[in-house]
């Protein structure tokens, strides 16, 4: 943004020189043309005059002709695109048709992939009950996580410590915070608070339903901010602008703010409104699903609006490990880690029989290797394997039992509910 300012101030410089030059220039022909008009007038050359409109007549019917050929061609595109269209919604209605008749459809591959991961979900959350209590309290990923247990992704909070330098510097500036459930977006944005924004006022707007007209949104900012109810947006943008000291807003679950419908979009159009007038006086930090947020980039390019925007689900396979593992320490428990058929017999495995001690590495590697595959950086996902792992628990022993998991069905967070 600053070296957009420093070329913006040089165009400026160079702007009167610019204009200087064209008027110039255009003088110039100006003049030329009024001599050879006059040229012609005093001369009577009647015969130049009409070689000169004809030229001009053969221009015009010239680009006319290119301007329908231009239309004709997009029309004839458009309709063989149309036609591809159709062709291969026959075919694959006719495959469908055929496969259907010969047997080879699987018409219960849905209904069986659902019962898998109702079967899963029901195994996990077996174990977790089972779990020591301690165990069931470290794990559990419904709850903020401890500062003890809290990995920080750095990066995040150098980008957001640069946007708030900026936004006390009178740059306007406004913080997205992307990724899905169990990603640790609003645990990341408790620390923001905290060690950033500490000094400032700093107020909450949680969306924990869905809504999608403006009258909707300005009830609930309302009511979160605590301010009297307000008739249109212009009304909170005044009194937002009008407060002496600046102000950290926080909004949480942006993904709430609209429906995918064609008149499903008020409250985020008005939100969005609201935050693009006042982000001088007030730094927005929203949090929003990643998936929401690609939709609505595409249908409103919502991240216009933002200044800075992080993505939290992208955890290091270091920090998936590090979370992982001082849980597990805390617990005073013991791990033991019972290798499957493929590593057991894997040359690796066999050439650490006799060093306990670098077995027990190997082992720990290779399961934190499966684990962070799986995760894909979401930190709750990690949390859900690891729990999925869990073998026995054994006086102060706990065993985790590696398994490769390659035909199981994927497990997202936001499938299981532990209660």
């Amino acid at each position: 943004p600053i070296l957009a300012l420093i070329k913006l101030e040089e165009i400026g410089e160079e702007y009167p020189k610019i204009e200087k030059h064209l008027d110039d220039e255009l003088e110039k022909h100006q003049q030329e043309l009024s001599e050879r008009i006059s040229r012609l007038l005093i001369n009577q050359d009647s015969d130049e005059i009409k070689l000169e409109d004809a030229r001009i007549k053969v221009r015009q019917s010239a680009t006319d002709f290119k301007n329908k050929l231009r239309i004709y061609w997009a029309k004839f595109v458009d309709q063989l695109e149309l036609g591809r269209r159709f062709i291969v919604m026959k075919i694959q209605s006719a495959n469908k048709a055929v496969r259907s008749f010969l047997g080879l459809i699987e018409s219960e591959h849905i209904n069986v992939q659902k019962t898998n991961i109702a079967a899963h979900l029901h195994e996990i959350d077996l174990k977790y009950r089972k779990l020591p209590y301690i165990y069931r309290r470290l794990f559990d990923f419904k709850r903020p996580a401890d500062a003890s247990f809290f990995v920080k992704h750095q990066p995040h909070f150098e980008t957001v410590s640069r946007a708030y330098e900026l936004w006390q510097s009178d740059f306007p500036s406004s913080i997205a915070i992307l990724g899905e459930k169990g990603s640790g977006r609003t645990t990341e944005l408790n620390y923001l608070k905290d060690e950033i924004f500490s000094n400032d006022r700093v107020e909450e707007i949680n969306f924990k339903k869905t809504i999608f007209t403006e009258a909707q949104i300005l009830e609930e900012i309302s009511n979160q901010l605590k301010i009297s109810n307000k008739k249109s947006i212009e009304e909170v943008v005044k009194l937002l602008m009008r407060r002496r000291k600046k102000t950290v807003i926080v909004v949480e679950n942006l993904q709430n703010c609209f429906l995918r419908t064609v008149n499903g979009y008020q409250a985020i159009n008005a939100l969005l409104y609201l935050i693009s007038e006042t982000k001088d006086n007030v730094l927005w930090v929203c949090s929003c699903s990643k998936y929401a947020w690609n939709f609505l980039n595409v249908a409103i390019k919502i991240s216009d609006y933002f200044s800075h925007s992080l993505l939290v689900d992208n955890q290091s396979a270091s920090n998936i490990t590090e979370i992982i593992m001082r849980r597990q320490i805390a617990s005073g428990y013991q791990l033991e880690i019972i290798p499957d058929a493929v590593t057991k017999n894997s040359r690796s495995f066999k050439k650490l029989l006799d060093n306990p001690e670098k077995q027990e590495e190997f082992l720990l590697e290779v399961l934190f290797e499966r684990l962070n595959r799986i995760a894909e950086g979401n930190t709750t996902v990690a949390m859900i394997y690891w729990i999925r792992c869990i073998s026995k628990i054994e006086s102060a022993d706990i065993f985790i039992e590696l398994s490769e998991d390659r035909k199981s069905t994927r497990l997202n967070s936001s499938h299981l509910v532990i209660s």
